[in-house]
């Protein structure tokens, strides 16, 4: 009899821990909400500024750095060698995709600025955060946040979309009196999760494309980086390509760095582009190493003149 009570205690134990558990989880959802303000109520909107009087060349970096609570091994010497390897890059903005925990990416921004890149900016969001950061040489005058209005599902475990707050981030640059350069940071849901989540990237977007095109003022350049999990001939990446005529300036598998501006205003080249990639020594002893995340990072030097 006892062993038949002790055997219905902890059912109805564990029954209580998932009703407590997904009822805490549902609290935490009401939290799934973006940063930032308003971008419809930015001035430039009301009163754009002058087009840029002369060409410039960014130096910019997109990285999915992996690096994620509980799921990532070896967080901390990959992300110091990761410092490290952006330093001596000497980028002048650079955005991370997966970037959860926030001692790591304070590791990462001390290095950045010690060469110059001294403004940051993250976007919390969802449960775990957004995962976005953009870190600039420039000041930030500006920062908008869309999250994602289809993001996955709660119970999927293997994607996990749900609990991070993904979305499109905007950090408005101002790069010289009166000038500004408008840099969108993104992170699209993957394809690891159930095959009827796909649609979701789909949602996603259109609602990036609306929001580009929204919340950027005239004769304000845009720069548009981060993972996208879909690439060249995918539906998603050719209805963005199609929607907003950007132009490309650097691809590798589902990460991107593209051009954009109203009117086709402004002509963006690439003149240099190159992977962001290297290992971590995580063994001093036997000098095991590991890659610095599993996405390779994309450095471009990207020319910007107005036509």
């Amino acid at each position: 009899m006892l062993g038949a009570n002790m055997a219905r205690f902890r059912l109805l134990a564990a029954w209580l821990s998932l009703t407590v558990g997904l009822g805490l989880a549902a609290g935490c959802g009401l939290l799934r909400f973006g940063v930032g303000g308003d971008y419809a109520q930015s001035p430039l909107l009301r009163v754009p500024p002058p087009r840029w009087p002369a060409a410039r060349t960014v130096r910019v970096v997109t990285f999915n750095i992996k690096d994620l609570y509980w799921l990532s091994e070896h967080r901390g010497p990959r992300m110091a060698a990761l410092g490290a390897l952006l330093a001596a890059a000497e980028p002048d903005v650079v955005c991370l995709q997966e970037a959860f925990v926030g001692g790591d990416v304070a590791t990462i921004a001390e290095a950045l600025a010690g060469v110059g890149v001294a403004h940051a900016v993250d976007f919390p969001a969802g449960v775990v955060g957004s995962g976005l950061c953009v870190l600039s040489r420039f000041p930030v005058a500006e920062r908008y946040f869309l999250k994602f209005t289809r993001n996955g599902a709660m119970l999927d475990t293997r994607g996990g979309d749900w609990w991070a707050g993904k979305g499109v981030a905007l950090a408005r640059l101002q790069v010289a009196p009166g000038e500004f350069l408008d840099v969108y940071n993104t992170h699209m849901i993957c394809g690891l999760g159930p095959a009827d989540l796909h649609w979701h990237r789909q949602a996603q977007v259109r609602e990036l494309a609306s929001f580009v095109v929204g919340a950027a003022p005239e004769n304000v350049p845009a720069l548009l980086m981060g993972d996208f999990n879909c690439w060249g001939g995918t539906p998603e990446f050719e209805f963005l390509a199609q929607a907003l005529r950007w132009q490309p300036l650097g691809s590798r598998w589902v990460d991107h760095v593209c051009g954009w501006s109203h009117g086709d205003g402004y002509r963006f080249t690439p003149q240099a582009r190159q992977w962001v990639q290297g290992r971590a020594v995580v063994d001093e002893q036997t000098g095991q190493s590991v890659d610095l995340s599993d996405h390779a990072g994309i450095l471009v030097d990207v020319h910007i003149v107005a036509r």
